[in-house]
């Protein structure tokens, strides 16, 4: 691996992508699942996450994704998202 590619790597690291079941989130997922990272996936919408992370494995690439419900538009959302992130990881 060269100097840049270790410096910019995200293989084995863990990512957290808020709205990506859809658009620029998904967008964002879909580059770290490639790039090698653990990436979870979380919007209001948890079943469309937890169907995006299936499909985001199925394209082989280095890294993995977790979809489950989030909610960043509260304190409370955020302290539950904060919680759930704490138990998968």
């Amino acid at each position: 691996m060269s100097y840049l590619d270790e410096l910019f790597s995200v293989a084995g690291k863990t990512a957290l992508v808020t709205g990506a079941a859809t658009g620029i989130g998904r967008m964002v997922a879909t580059g770290l699942v490639r790039a090698g990272a653990t990436v979870m996936i979380a919007s209001r919408k948890g079943e469309d996450c937890i169907r995006v992370a299936g499909e985001l494995n199925a394209l082989g690439g280095s890294g993995r994704a977790e979809g489950f419900a989030g909610d960043v538009s509260s304190e409370a959302g955020i302290a539950a998202l904060v919680a759930e992130v704490k138990a998968r990881t």
